[in-house]
């Protein structure tokens, strides 16, 4: 019953089930007072109201102090294990898959931080994938970059080997286009 509810719904209820419960109390304590007063004299219905009213007092801290700690429980329960989730996806820990416990607004918060975790797992593989590429390309790009020079390198000394060859002919040298 209680594990698709809300959390308000949750404590609604059981402040509900409180109530239900300081209402029969109250009338019981009605009842008996009227019973009391039929059979006793007044200072002894008296001294049995107030027994009874203690009682009344006593029960009612007793059911309110269970409710609160089962309402506290409940609560806790669901925090703390929202918690250990937010931990984890902030170590870095992207693995996070389980069956979320509970359907209310926790259980909400639950499965959309596995579905964040889920995500950055994958969006971390596609970077680490990119990352790769990258550093190839990265790592060709020098290789070109080191032939290039080597063939300028070639170039200039041929060009430098032909100018040298001119400089140094003593025959006239022509160069005729054949267009």
């Amino acid at each position: 019953m209680f594990r698709y509810t809300t959390i308000r719904s949750k404590l609604l209820i059981l402040v509900s089930i409180f109530l239900v419960l300081m209402i029969v109390l109250a009338l019981f304590n009605i009842i008996q007072m009227g019973k009391l007063r039929k059979q006793l004299s007044p200072e002894r219905s008296f001294q049995d109201s107030l027994s009874i009213i203690i009682v009344f007092s006593v029960l009612t801290i007793l059911v309110g102090l269970v409710i609160g700690v089962s309402a506290t429980r409940s609560i806790t329960k669901h925090l703390t294990a929202t918690i250990k989730m937010a931990h984890q996806l902030a170590e870095g820990e992207h693995d996070i898959n389980f069956e979320v416990p509970f359907k209310d607004e926790t259980g909400r918060v639950l499965e959309a931080m596995q579905h964040m975790s889920l995500s950055i797992k994958d969006t971390e593989k596609s970077l680490k994938g990119q990352a790769e590429k990258l550093a190839d390309i990265n790592e060709s790009l020098k290789k070109e970059i080191v032939e290039r020079k080597a063939a300028e390198e070639a170039l200039r000394k041929s060009q430098q080997y032909a100018r040298n060859i001119i400089d140094s002919s003593l025959d006239m040298i022509i160069a005729v286009d054949t267009e």
